[in-house]
């Protein structure tokens, strides 16, 4: 199955922590000395240069991507836990991008960064139309920071539940065509699976003072066969709310995972004052509509923000 985020396994015997400076995320690997033998976790880097405020790899601390590669045109559904200091708020998401292939965008090096974005028309979530908004993208583009108006994006969002999100249900989606004056207009339309809502737990323990930090996550497991969820461990950087997301962690969906400690140990907690965990349960299908390919993600999201012992 084709991925927006595009995931190169390589098995190796030991754990690659992350290289500053480098361009693009590391393999993911195949972690040999994860507590949880009966379930092996792949660990892809996601941030290589946390001095860049700029430099997030398209992951915010709810889980959802941000950016996209521009290969395949993309929807994307998510209903969203945040859990932080004992209170739990929702939040709800429908997004829906579709890219121009004629529009590249560069840096002042050459470097292709992603795709203009084109406007299609009406975009309708359970009947409720979503707006039109700009679509930026943000990139260090050899010391300078820029922002760069790609187009537009369809969003409906809100902790209200604006577009009737239901978890293990369906959310119609509906793409109503501009054509010209006198033609009609042409109508796609379809429903977008919603996985079992995801709600964990985390176990966390020991010091980063002496390098004995320990988390063990809970979750209401999965019983499809072969299912599996990631999580994303980051930080935030201390008195601002600028979050990093470090690693992505991909494993069976079976309600218990032990965080390799190299990787908690291992993170540099100078600047930082919270560990951000999300859980993610995702549902992913590929489409082709009149020539075009189509991602469609459903999520199920719970994030924690915890301070660091």
């Amino acid at each position: 199955m084709k991925k927006v985020k595009s995931y190169i396994v390589v098995i190796f015997s030991g754990l690659l922590l992350y290289t500053a400076g480098c361009d693009n995320p590391a393999p993911t690997q195949l972690v040999q000395d994860n507590p949880d033998s009966q379930n092996p976790v792949q660990v892809q880097v996601l941030t290589k240069d946390t001095s860049n405020e700029y430099y997030s790899n398209g992951f915010d601390t709810t889980g959802v991507a941000t950016n996209y590669s521009g290969n395949t045109d993309v929807i994307t559904i998510s209903g969203v836990k945040t859990t932080a200091a004992g209170i739990t708020t929702n939040n709800y998401l429908a997004q829906a991008i579709f890219f121009d292939r004629s529009k590249p965008i560069f840096t002042s090096k050459g470097k292709m960064m992603g795709y203009g974005t084109r406007n299609l028309g009406e975009v309708r979530f359970n009947s409720q139309i979503a707006s039109i908004i700009p679509y930026y993208l943000r990139f260090n583009d050899s010391g300078v920071h820029v922002v760069d108006s790609l187009g537009v994006q369809y969003l409906r969002s809100g902790s209200l539940n604006p577009f009737g999100f239901v978890y293990n249900s369906s959310v119609s989606f509906q793409l109503i065509k501009r054509r010209m004056i006198g033609m009609g207009r042409d109508t796609i339309s379809f429903d977008i699976p919603t996985p079992d809502e995801i709600t964990g737990s985390i176990d966390l323990s020991g010091s980063k003072a002496n390098q004995t930090l320990n988390a063990v996550l809970h979750w209401n497991k999965s019983y499809v066969a072969n299912d599996t969820i990631e999580v994303i461990l980051g930080v935030k950087v201390r008195g601002t709310n600028i979050s990093f997301p470090l690693y992505m962690l991909e494993a069976k969906d079976s309600g218990k995972l032990t965080v390799p400690p190299k990787l908690l140990n291992g993170i540099p907690f100078a600047n930082y004052d919270r560990l951000v965990f999300t859980f993610v349960r995702r549902l992913e299908s590929q489409q082709n509509i009149q020539g075009n390919d189509l991602t469609v993600l459903s999520q199920s999201i719970h994030s924690f923000i915890i301070k660091i012992p």
